[in-house]
């Protein structure tokens, strides 16, 4: 498939983005890991970067997931209920428009998401739906036009039914593991579409 096609688009790494398929992504807020922790991490990527496979790189992501999940010095809007609020309004409006919303947890300084049935480029559909919740974030929190998001997102493409139960399962325990609450219903901006319920595993 040729670069110009338009599913095709590259980032830090090439990303392919078949028909019908599925996706986990994290996208976090600007300035929420410290530079020495994210210069450290990429260090180590580029000691052997042409050997690694994609569990290293899912490894390697993970890796930037716990460090999200860690208290950190950097901003946490996303716990500010007003601001969560207006990030989960516009996911819903765009399920059904720009992708199928299959499930997705807002934490204080980060978004997990998974999507299937995409209508446009992922990476399109991600940048219009960052724009805009930059913008009414910024307006509702008073800060003028200044970064909101972190400019780059990680998505995996989902391979099987294993890796959805997977993907549905972290995504879920994700607030949980972090200490937000017990269990994770509780937790108000944790979303799983109903058909998607079998895909849930407690015991993951």
């Amino acid at each position: 498939m040729k670069k110009t096609d338009p599913r095709f688009y590259n980032r830090n790494l090439p990303h392919w983005q078949p028909e019908n398929a599925a996706f986990a992504i994290t996208f976090r807020l600007a300035g929420s890991l410290p530079k020495e922790k994210i210069l450290q991490l990429k260090a180590e990527r580029m000691l052997d970067k042409e050997k690694w496979t994609k569990a290293h790189w899912d490894n390697y992501f993970q890796k930037f997931d716990q460090l999200l999940d860690s208290p950190q010095s950097g901003p946490v809007w996303l716990k500010e209920t007003r601001i969560a609020k207006i990030v989960s309004a516009a996911l819903h409006y765009r399920d059904g428009k720009d992708f199928r919303l299959i499930a997705y947890t807002i934490m204080h300084n980060h978004v997990h998401l998974i999507v299937d049935n995409l209508s446009k480029v992922l990476f399109r559909s991600l940048q219009s739906l960052k724009r805009h919740t930059a913008r009414e974030s910024n307006i509702c929190l008073g800060k003028g036009e200044v970064p909101f998001w972190q400019k780059e997102s990680y998505d995996h493409l989902i391979r099987d039914e294993a890796d959805m139960q997977h993907q549905i399962t972290y995504l879920l325990n994700n607030p949980v593991k972090a200490g937000m609450v017990r269990c994770w219903e509780d937790h108000p901006f944790t979303y799983l579409k109903k058909e998607f319920d079998k895909y849930y595993s407690s015991s993951d």
